[in-house]
């Protein structure tokens, strides 16, 4: 397999947005997000034959597919994601399903704001990258902003050539995602009626394998 530090520019794009999509979707539905889904655009980069790991992705879009082939209007598709995101990831009777931050995962009971969580803010802080929008107010070892973090350094290390940014998202990847990105999916694929999110999150520990490879 291809060190992702020797992608062509079109995997290096591939890869891009392919992170970029994911971060979008675990920060939870809107309409748009809804409306591309429907239309074949959202996924599209998964399946794009430049994508260094497209020919795993064939199962997961195939289950997204059968899914949204319920829903004829991205209203019926929004509803249906905002309930079920709400419900895994947000609030549920006896607890949170799936959580979404990494503090949660470090052991049996764990809370949010652990040790990953400042970890996670000192690497922020490091490289000058301030979390908006979403991320206002979130421990900053959610996924999505794990997700931004990881796309940050490869966009940076890729524009620029950098060696010191494609190191760190090598061993930000295997080190810090890879922790914990498996039980999350694994949780995720025990979950009643995940939706598009199982899948997604089977998309996600795709890509940050083939990054924790160098």
């Amino acid at each position: 397999m291809t060190p992702y530090s020797a992608f062509s520019m079109d995997q290096r794009q591939q890869v891009l947005t392919s992170l970029r999509q994911l971060c979008r979707l675990f920060w939870g539905p809107d309409i748009g997000q809804s409306r591309e889904i429907l239309e074949g655009r959202f996924f599209e980069s998964f399946c794009a034959a430049t994508n260094p790991v497209a020919s795993s992705f064939s199962p997961a879009l195939q289950e997204i597919q059968a899914y949204t082939r319920r829903f004829f209007d991205p209203e019926g598709l929004y509803r249906a994601l905002e309930t079920t995101y709400v419900r895994l990831f947000v609030s549920s009777r006896g607890g949170i399903a799936v959580p979404l931050y990494q503090s949660c995962y470090a052991l049996e009971g764990a809370s949010l704001m652990g040790p990953s969580a400042v970890d996670m803010q000192r690497r922020l802080k490091a490289v000058e990258l301030n979390m908006a929008g979403h991320a206002a107010g979130e421990p900053p070892d959610h996924l999505a902003i794990e997700l931004e973090y990881l796309y940050f350094l490869l966009e940076k290390g890729w524009a620029g050539d950098n060696k010191a940014y494609l190191d760190t998202a090598q061993h930000f990847a295997a080190e810090t995602l890879g922790a914990w990105i498996d039980a999350f999916t694994q949780r995720l694929g025990q979950s009643p009626d995940p939706a598009v999110y199982a899948p997604a999150a089977g998309f996600t520990a795709a890509l940050i394998r083939i990054i924790a490879q160098g």
